[in-house]
Protein backbone atom coordinates (compact mmCIF):
# COMPACT_ATOMS: atom_id res chain seq x y z
CA UNK A 1 0.00 0.00 0.00
CA UNK A 2 1.19 3.90 -0.87
CA UNK A 3 2.18 5.49 2.28
CA UNK A 4 1.63 9.08 3.24
CA UNK A 5 4.73 10.02 2.12
CA UNK A 6 4.26 8.57 -1.20
CA UNK A 7 1.47 11.29 -1.67
CA UNK A 8 4.09 14.26 -0.71
CA UNK A 9 3.24 14.56 3.03
CA UNK A 10 5.71 15.20 5.26
CA UNK A 11 5.84 15.49 8.96
CA UNK A 12 4.23 19.18 10.34
CA UNK A 13 4.14 20.42 6.89
CA UNK A 14 0.15 21.81 5.59
CA UNK A 15 -0.66 20.24 2.79
CA UNK A 16 -3.53 21.05 0.35
CA UNK A 17 -6.02 18.45 0.00
CA UNK A 18 -9.90 18.16 -0.12
CA UNK A 19 -12.04 16.50 1.91
CA UNK A 20 -14.82 14.59 1.28
CA UNK A 21 -17.64 14.05 3.69
CA UNK A 22 -21.11 12.87 3.84
CA UNK A 23 -24.03 16.09 4.70
CA UNK A 24 -27.25 14.84 6.83
CA UNK A 25 -29.09 14.48 3.86
CA UNK A 26 -26.87 11.77 2.45
CA UNK A 27 -25.58 13.98 -0.27
CA UNK A 28 -21.86 14.10 -0.89
CA UNK A 29 -19.54 17.28 0.60
CA UNK A 30 -15.86 18.43 -0.37
CA UNK A 31 -13.59 21.48 1.26
CA UNK A 32 -10.22 22.44 0.44
CA UNK A 33 -9.04 21.85 3.44
CA UNK A 34 -4.93 21.82 4.88
CA UNK A 35 -4.12 18.60 6.03
CA UNK A 36 -0.95 18.19 8.27
CA UNK A 37 0.71 14.29 8.60
CA UNK A 38 1.60 13.80 12.59
CA UNK A 39 3.12 10.38 11.42
CA UNK A 40 3.55 7.72 9.19
CA UNK A 41 -0.76 6.26 10.55
CA UNK A 42 -1.95 9.72 11.69
CA UNK A 43 -2.96 13.35 9.93
CA UNK A 44 -4.03 16.33 11.60
CA UNK A 45 -7.26 18.51 9.88
CA UNK A 46 -7.78 22.47 11.46
CA UNK A 47 -10.96 22.86 10.72
CA UNK A 48 -13.34 25.85 11.11
CA UNK A 49 -15.84 24.98 14.20
CA UNK A 50 -18.86 26.88 11.56
CA UNK A 51 -17.74 24.58 8.28
CA UNK A 52 -20.16 22.26 7.05
CA UNK A 53 -16.98 19.49 6.98
CA UNK A 54 -16.45 19.99 10.43
CA UNK A 55 -20.37 19.20 11.17
CA UNK A 56 -20.45 16.32 9.37
CA UNK A 57 -16.98 14.41 10.64
CA UNK A 58 -18.72 15.31 14.13
CA UNK A 59 -21.30 13.08 13.02
CA UNK A 60 -20.03 10.47 10.92
CA UNK A 61 -16.29 10.55 12.11
CA UNK A 62 -14.81 9.30 8.94
CA UNK A 63 -13.80 11.09 5.90
CA UNK A 64 -11.51 10.84 2.68
CA UNK A 65 -9.01 12.75 1.82
CA UNK A 66 -8.80 13.77 -2.51
CA UNK A 67 -5.37 14.32 -3.92
CA UNK A 68 -6.06 16.35 -7.15
CA UNK A 69 -3.90 19.13 -9.29
CA UNK A 70 -7.17 19.89 -10.71
CA UNK A 71 -7.18 23.60 -9.69
CA UNK A 72 -10.49 23.73 -11.24
CA UNK A 73 -12.01 21.53 -8.59
CA UNK A 74 -10.29 23.62 -5.90
CA UNK A 75 -12.58 26.11 -7.14
CA UNK A 76 -15.44 24.61 -7.25
CA UNK A 77 -15.38 23.14 -4.09
CA UNK A 78 -14.29 25.96 -2.29
CA UNK A 79 -17.52 28.11 -3.83
CA UNK A 80 -20.17 26.06 -4.36
CA UNK A 81 -21.62 28.80 -5.98
CA UNK A 82 -19.85 28.35 -9.01
CA UNK A 83 -21.24 25.14 -9.89
CA UNK A 84 -24.80 24.88 -11.73
CA UNK A 85 -27.31 25.23 -9.12
CA UNK A 86 -24.95 26.39 -6.69
CA UNK A 87 -24.16 22.52 -5.68
CA UNK A 88 -21.57 20.26 -6.09
CA UNK A 89 -21.98 17.74 -9.47
CA UNK A 90 -23.07 14.59 -7.18
CA UNK A 91 -21.56 12.48 -10.25
CA UNK A 92 -18.21 13.36 -9.19
CA UNK A 93 -18.40 10.83 -6.19
CA UNK A 94 -18.57 7.25 -5.33
CA UNK A 95 -19.10 5.80 -1.80
CA UNK A 96 -15.52 4.71 -0.48
CA UNK A 97 -15.00 1.11 0.13
CA UNK A 98 -13.12 1.45 3.21
CA UNK A 99 -15.33 4.32 5.41
CA UNK A 100 -18.66 5.62 4.99
CA UNK A 101 -17.87 8.80 3.28
CA UNK A 102 -17.50 9.80 -0.60
CA UNK A 103 -14.34 9.84 -2.53
CA UNK A 104 -13.60 11.84 -5.44
CA UNK A 105 -13.81 9.52 -8.58
CA UNK A 106 -11.12 11.25 -10.89
CA UNK A 107 -8.72 12.34 -7.49
CA UNK A 108 -5.08 10.98 -8.24
CA UNK A 109 -4.93 9.37 -4.49
CA UNK A 110 -7.51 9.28 -1.67
CA UNK A 111 -6.87 8.60 1.91
CA UNK A 112 -9.58 7.30 3.54
CA UNK A 113 -9.59 8.28 7.27
CA UNK A 114 -11.69 7.41 10.97
CA UNK A 115 -11.30 10.68 13.48
CA UNK A 116 -10.08 10.00 16.37
CA UNK A 117 -10.45 13.07 18.77
CA UNK A 118 -10.74 16.88 18.66
CA UNK A 119 -9.77 19.84 20.43
CA UNK A 120 -11.08 23.38 19.83
CA UNK A 121 -8.11 25.98 19.21
CA UNK A 122 -9.59 29.13 19.06
CA UNK A 123 -12.37 29.12 15.89
CA UNK A 124 -11.04 26.30 14.64
CA UNK A 125 -11.41 22.30 15.83
CA UNK A 126 -8.10 20.47 15.84
CA UNK A 127 -8.92 16.84 14.05
CA UNK A 128 -6.63 13.99 15.32
CA UNK A 129 -7.79 11.31 12.51
CA UNK A 130 -6.03 7.64 11.80
CA UNK A 131 -5.83 6.57 7.97
CA UNK A 132 -7.17 3.36 7.48
CA UNK A 133 -6.37 2.78 3.56
CA UNK A 134 -4.54 5.00 0.59
CA UNK A 135 -5.32 4.22 -2.69
CA UNK A 136 -3.16 6.11 -5.76
CA UNK A 137 -3.55 5.91 -9.06
CA UNK A 138 -0.55 5.48 -11.42
CA UNK A 139 -0.24 8.84 -12.89
CA UNK A 140 2.75 10.79 -14.81
CA UNK A 141 4.86 13.35 -13.24
CA UNK A 142 3.97 16.69 -14.24
CA UNK A 143 5.71 20.21 -14.47
CA UNK A 144 5.61 23.02 -12.72
CA UNK A 145 3.26 25.94 -13.35
CA UNK A 146 3.46 29.05 -11.40
CA UNK A 147 -0.28 29.59 -12.49
CA UNK A 148 -1.28 26.51 -10.49
CA UNK A 149 0.31 27.33 -7.53
CA UNK A 150 -0.81 31.50 -7.11
CA UNK A 151 -4.33 30.41 -8.37
CA UNK A 152 -4.60 27.75 -5.32
CA UNK A 153 -3.18 30.60 -2.97
CA UNK A 154 -5.53 33.34 -3.94
CA UNK A 155 -8.33 30.84 -3.80
CA UNK A 156 -7.29 30.39 -0.52
CA UNK A 157 -7.01 33.78 0.40
CA UNK A 158 -10.85 34.50 -0.99
CA UNK A 159 -12.11 32.22 1.31
CA UNK A 160 -10.81 34.13 3.80
CA UNK A 161 -11.98 37.28 2.04
CA UNK A 162 -15.72 36.33 1.86
CA UNK A 163 -16.03 36.00 5.73
CA UNK A 164 -14.56 38.86 6.99
CA UNK A 165 -14.90 41.40 3.62
CA UNK A 166 -17.67 43.10 5.33
CA UNK A 167 -16.57 43.03 9.08
CA UNK A 168 -14.75 46.78 9.53
CA UNK A 169 -12.25 45.11 12.45
CA UNK A 170 -10.89 42.84 9.73
CA UNK A 171 -10.41 45.30 6.63
CA UNK A 172 -6.80 45.87 7.47
CA UNK A 173 -6.18 41.38 6.59
CA UNK A 174 -9.19 41.41 3.96
CA UNK A 175 -7.55 44.47 2.12
CA UNK A 176 -4.21 42.80 2.21
CA UNK A 177 -5.19 39.45 1.04
CA UNK A 178 -7.27 41.06 -2.13
CA UNK A 179 -4.39 42.80 -2.78
CA UNK A 180 -2.08 39.89 -2.99
CA UNK A 181 -5.13 38.09 -4.95
CA UNK A 182 -4.59 40.83 -7.43
CA UNK A 183 -0.92 40.73 -7.43
CA UNK A 184 -1.31 36.82 -8.17
CA UNK A 185 -4.02 37.17 -11.30
CA UNK A 186 -1.45 39.45 -12.83
CA UNK A 187 1.36 36.89 -12.68
CA UNK A 188 -1.25 34.08 -13.44
CA UNK A 189 -2.70 36.00 -16.88
CA UNK A 190 1.40 36.98 -17.82
CA UNK A 191 2.77 32.96 -17.65
CA UNK A 192 -1.07 31.33 -18.58
CA UNK A 193 -3.07 33.62 -20.30
CA UNK A 194 -6.29 32.38 -21.75
CA UNK A 195 -6.02 29.18 -19.46
CA UNK A 196 -8.00 27.20 -16.84
CA UNK A 197 -6.59 29.72 -14.43
CA UNK A 198 -6.43 33.11 -15.93
CA UNK A 199 -10.32 32.35 -16.05
CA UNK A 200 -10.89 31.05 -12.24
CA UNK A 201 -8.82 34.44 -11.61
CA UNK A 202 -11.18 36.83 -13.56
CA UNK A 203 -13.98 34.76 -11.80
CA UNK A 204 -12.86 35.11 -8.71
CA UNK A 205 -12.18 38.90 -8.30
CA UNK A 206 -15.65 39.59 -9.79
CA UNK A 207 -16.74 37.43 -6.89
CA UNK A 208 -14.78 39.68 -4.61
CA UNK A 209 -16.18 42.70 -5.12
CA UNK A 210 -20.12 41.04 -5.14
CA UNK A 211 -19.31 40.00 -1.65
CA UNK A 212 -18.88 43.76 -0.78
CA UNK A 213 -22.15 45.65 0.70
CA UNK A 214 -22.47 48.24 -1.19
CA UNK A 215 -23.22 51.89 1.09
Amino acid sequence: MAKLADLGFSANITSETIVSTYNSDGTSNAAPMGVIMKDSNHVIMNIFASALTHQNLSIKKQGVINITNDIEVFYKTAFKETNTNGKLPQEWFECSQIVDAPEIIFADATVAFSVLSTKSIGEKIQTLCRVEQITARETYPKVACRAMSLTLEAIIHATRVKVFINNQNERKKTDHLTELIHVYSDVVNRVAPNSVYSLIMTDLISRIDSWRIKP
